[in-house]
């Protein structure tokens, strides 16, 4: 209910009647009882009014003790207005030119709300109101309607009583127990603070504030100067912002900055409360010492006689007061105060935030606090705050103010930052390392990466013990937007059953086209903490039972925006048939009932069904939309399921990469680079070139290649592409599902030999073999019957070199180096060898190894970066030396054209020609003379399957690819 009961004394006064004419704006009844007024209130026991006793007949018009009057419009307090259910208008009342309208009344008492009869209402000239007033319903006890007079007056901003009574603001805690239903109301007031412009506060005030127990705020905003005369509503605080409803009051915005109010007599025990000013006093300029060093608690800002508003600065940048509290922390004092809040917005004027103290005793600071005296906040243009500081509780030991220094990037982080790859801060890794964050100098913004993938910070609670240290620190709060540019948030580190056991010191977060974040970290409040980055959520699996890795519930997770699912780069999607429930680490899995869309769907709307108590879909949780996406993945909206313990799942062993996506306008999704402007053509946005933009190689577009190993990437540019009539959507590889990306204003195509083969063809020659693929695509710049259709074909090549000499010298370990040579215009492999102690090439040898004369060793030759589904390596031959010259004198064969040699029989040759892999094994040798080592020579060549028999010994054709590259390792041999 929206009213609570007050008694105080009942007036009585009768009715009359008066009859004009047809129209009930001239032909209606008089009703002035002033007993309606909604400051008379119901005794039992005194006179007692009840209007479904009154026989209604025809139009009426209120007035009050002769002044003119209309029905609330608001909620009133029960047993007041003569009876016991006070009657009011579910509504505004209507204009003029709206003739008569039917409005709904209700009434109300502490326990129920009443719906009453509705009536007729119409608008008459001259600024009053007729009502065809009816009986009320008759299950409602002792209903009466309600009048409120409004005088016309002259201009109140100039006809007012000042009134500057500080006690009434809403941070004053005195203990006068003043009520304003004391006072003779009497027209308009204007409001002071100690002589300067105030105006009621219009959001929720404490109890016990503005000197009164129950404190009375505006519940609407002020008005502009064009609104005139506006009517408020006056709410109480009691057990609710607005548990109480007072008389409504008129309200007035004058030139000058200031209003005036229609005030009148309240409810007992209450006063109105005022709020921010407008006009400041002194400003002053504070140095003052920052949040770290708490053992030097030689400050006390007790000792400090504050006056006025200050800014507050460190070392010469400009400094806020900290927003939470910071464990281990004593700002140079012992008691560190802190802001009870955010920090306000320049629109939303002077504020009034809490102060609290905590006291700097080890790891429970910030469960141990406690309040200060309340201050004044204001934010300035030019991105700084003023504080109207006052003297802390004087029975807090060496209280001191925090503040915290943050200072604007001269240069946009998101193209400034460093980049953090560090596998070990991964939510899944344990605590082996044990890394601190605070022994790292932290310099400037940085970009989170996970093995070269785009990551974020979590912003959830971590378990302890993981991001490879013992103290795991999380984001307190959401990720910024674009549009909300940098941000401050708090970090929490968790510690036992704790998420947020330790507060360390806040950091700056930007978001950045592109989809990623930038943070300004800084050295943590304490050792054995370290920055968490959000890589994984395995207990997502659809395999993966909730005793795994713990209960969740994704009802506790502030979703914002569009998420992709992906399992080490590689794309996943929501199941979306029924999953067993207690699994993906929650009670009741959450799965899509109903199937993915396609690209040319858009944007879906999907029903999401929980398992619960073997019903798949026992839950019906809120569905989320659903996109396709090129290059075969999907995105979703996720939003807080209905309850706990949900939570979606994935269909394999997952990490959930947060990459938000929002829709903007064209250009902005575009981001065409400073060479560039964005436009339309053919109703298609694009990026063209710039007028003096240079557009080389013009009749290729700029084109760019480079190769390695079997890959191969071919880049174009955007703007001459766009400019040609080509967007980036309509071009593709020679398999159309390999499309091209945007990378600095450049179109780039990629294919490789494993997932991304993309229609890629593999020749050879006598000198080369060849990998070929064409970007290609059409467009039409015509509409309805006819067309203008072109077409693009570019091919482009990676050729790689069939026969070179490679050597290397690696001094007894196998963990040999990998010889890259690069060519212009061409690729690059990899071959490397490795002796191992077994067959089956499973147990390298590490480190410096000795090798007993007559023990078998085992060799392994492989080849990486060629498509192992199309190449096969072949040892054409293999031979040691006494020292590392493949041409020495000396020499033992081990291999001859491909086969063993038959002076050796402990040689055999395992593999060879099969696979991208070649073996063989012999035992070991020493040479005679004063040589300690014995060299090792392979020589190779590859060779294509299709077509060929590459394990064959017989003489291999010319367009074999015959490559040619010695590899040597020496190995000490250890004589019996």
């Amino acid at each position: 209910s929206c009213c609570i009961l007050r008694l105080v004394d009942l007036l009585v006064f009768a009715t009359s009647a008066s009859n004009y004419n047809t129209d009930p704006c001239y032909d209606y009844h008089v009703l002035d009882d002033d007993w309606r007024n909604t400051h008379t209130y119901f005794t039992s026991g005194n006179m007692e009014y009840d209007d479904t006793l009154v026989d209604w007949n025809g139009w009426y018009r209120l007035y009050l003790q002769g002044k003119s009057a209309q029905i609330s419009e608001w909620c009133v307090s029960f047993a007041t207005c003569g009876g016991y259910i006070p009657l009011w208008l579910n509504g505004p009342h209507p204009q003029v030119e709206d003739g008569i309208v039917t409005r709904e009344v209700y009434g109300t008492n502490n326990l129920s709300s009443y719906r009453s009869n509705p009536v007729q209402v119409k608008a008459c000239p001259g600024n009053y109101y007729v009502y065809k007033l009816v009986k009320p319903e008759l299950s409602i006890p002792m209903p009466s309607y309600c009048a409120v007079a409004f005088d016309n007056v002259t201009d109140p901003c100039y006809n007012y009583i000042s009134l500057d009574q500080p006690w009434r603001a809403n941070n004053e805690t005195g203990s006068w127990w003043l009520s304003d239903s004391n006072f003779y109301w009497n027209g308009w007031y204007r409001l002071f603070y100690y002589g300067m412009n105030i105006r009621m506060a219009e959001s929720c005030v404490s109890t016990y504030r503005c000197g009164a127990y129950y404190t009375l705020w505006m519940n609407g905003s002020h008005p502009q100067i064009e609104d005139g005369v506006v009517t408020r509503q006056v709410c109480g605080n009691y057990y609710d912002c607005c548990g109480l409803h007072s008389n409504p009051i008129r309200v007035k915005a004058c030139p000058g900055n200031y209003y005036v109010y229609e005030l009148m007599g309240t409810l007992f025990n209450s006063a109105y409360c005022t709020g921010k000013v407008c006009l400041m006093g002194n400003l002053k300029i504070w140095d003052y010492w920052n949040w770290d060093g708490y053992l030097n608690d030689v400050y006390d800002d007790t000792l400090v006689e504050w006056n006025g508003w200050y800014r507050l600065f460190f070392q010469g940048e400009n400094a806020q007061i900290l927003e939470g509290c910071v464990s281990y922390t004593g700002c140079g004092g012992y008691s560190a105060l802190w802001l009870g809040g955010s920090h306000p917005r320049p629109e939303d004027g002077i504020v009034t935030r809490e102060i609290y103290g905590s006291i700097t005793d080890g790891n429970v600071q910030c469960n141990n606090y406690r309040s200060s005296h309340p201050i004044q906040v204001k934010a300035c243009p030019g991105d700084y705050y003023v504080y109207k500081l006052v003297k802390p509780d004087v029975s807090m030991p060496r209280p001191t103010y925090c503040t915290v220094v943050f200072t604007k990037p001269s240069i946009d982080p998101c193209y400034n930052y460093n980049e953090l790859d560090e596998l070990w801060r991964a939510t899944n890794q344990t605590n082996n390392w044990w890394w601190c964050d605070s022994s790292f100098s932290w310099d400037g913004w940085y970009r989170l990466l996970y093995d070269g993938n785009n990551i974020r910070m979590p912003e959830s609670c971590v378990n302890q013990g993981m991001c490879g240290t013992d103290i795991p620190l999380w984001l307190n709060g959401s990720h910024p937007r674009l549009e909300d540019g940098v941000v401050s948030r708090q970090v929490c580190g968790s510690w036992y059953d704790d998420c947020c056991y330790f507060k360390s010191f806040p950091i700056q977060v930007k978001a950045c086209p592109g989809n990623y974040y930038v943070y300004e970290f800084v050295s943590p409040a304490i050792c054995s903490s370290a920055y968490c980055a959000a890589t994984n959520l395995p207990w997502r699996a659809t395999d993966s039972p909730n005793y795994w890795w713990g209960l969740h519930c994704d009802r506790d997770i502030s979703w914002n925006g569009w998420y992709r699912l992906l399992h080490q780069g590689n794309n996943v999607r929501m199941p979306d048939s029924c999953v067993n429930e207690n699994m993906c680490g929650t009670h009741a899995p959450l799965w899509l009932n109903g199937p993915h869309p396609r690209l040319e769907d858009g944007v879906v709307s999907r029903q999401v069904c929980g398992s619960w108590y073997g019903d798949c879909c026992g839950f019906n949780s809120y569905p989320i939309q659903v996109k396709a996406c090129p290059g075969n993945y999907y995105v979703y909206e996720f939003v807080r399921p209905i309850t706990c313990h949900l939570a979606y799942c994935a269909g394999v062993y997952t990490l959930l990469f947060y990459m938000m996506f929002t829709y903007t306008d064209p250009c902005a999704e575009l981001e065409c680079t400073a060479d560039e402007w964005c436009g339309e053509k053919d109703n298609i946005y694009g990026c063209f070139c710039n007028e003096n933009h240079p557009r080389p190689k013009k009749e290729s577009y700029d084109s760019k290649e480079e190769c390695e190993s079997s890959s191969g990437t071919m880049s174009l540019s955007r703007c001459q592409l766009f400019e040609a009539g080509f967007s980036a959507d309509v071009l593709h590889l020679s398999d159309p599902n390999c499309t091209g990306t945007i990378q600095n204003g450049r179109l780039v195509f990629s294919f490789d030999n494993d997932a991304n083969i993309c229609g890629t063809n593999l020749v050879a020659n006598g000198t080369h073999f060849i990998y070929e693929n064409t970007i290609q695509g059409g467009a039409d710049s015509a509409k309805g019957s006819i067309h203008r259709k072109k077409y693009l074909e570019l091919q482009f090549s990676c050729i790689y070199q069939i026969s070179q000499t490679l050597s290397m010298d690696t001094e007894l370990t196998p963990l040999q180096s990998v010889v890259r040579k690069r060519l212009p215009g061409q690729g690059m492999y990899q071959v490397r060898i490795i002796p191992y102690q077994d067959a089956a090439l499973s147990q390298p040898y590490n480190g410096s190894v000795k090798i007993v004369v007559d023990e078998r060793i085992y060799v392994g030759v492989f080849v990486q970066g060629v498509d192992s589904r199309q190449i096969a390596t072949v040892i054409d031959s293999c031979w040691a030396t006494p020292e590392n010259d493949q041409n020495h004198a000396v020499r033992w064969d081990l291999i001859t054209n491909r086969c063993p040699n038959p002076e050796d029989t402990t040689v055999e040759v395992l593999q060879n020609g099969v696979s991208t892999t070649g073996r063989f094994s012999f035992r070991m040798f020493a040479f005679n003379g004063d040589y300690q080592k014995v060299f090792l020579h392979c020589s190779i060549h590859l060779c294509i399957l299709k077509g060929n028999n590459c394990a064959a010994v017989s003489f291999i054709p010319f367009f074999i690819l015959k490559h040619r590259a010695t590899l040597i390792y020496s190995i000490n041999v250890l004589q019996q």
